[in-house]
């Protein structure tokens, strides 16, 4: 059995040191996104339900779009840009 808090039933907006202790263990104390030991900011969803816990970077990063699929394309761009994907022939641009 495992030892884990249903974070889909915490009630909107609580903080309990249960729900953040779970958190901060399951994430090592580092932020969910980025793993970067920084102070922490509770992340929610739109429905209010905790998500996990995220630095100011990354909180501002995905508040800046919510959209999965830009958030997909980004990462896709930065780990292989166009310059370096190959053309037809097989070379690089």
């Amino acid at each position: 059995m495992h030892d884990y808090i249903p974070l889909s039933v915490t009630p909107i907006y609580t903080r309990t040191a249960d729900v953040i202790g779970h958190l901060l263990t399951v994430q090592r104390h580092v932020c969910a996104v980025c793993r970067a030991e920084a102070h922490l900011y509770v992340d929610r969803a739109e429905d209010g339900v905790t998500q996990g816990l995220i630095c100011n970077r990354c909180r501002q990063v995905l508040e800046a779009t919510e959209d999965p699929y830009v958030l997909a394309g980004a990462l896709s761009y930065l780990t292989l840009p166009p310059a370096y994907r190959p053309t037809k022939e097989g070379e690089r641009l």
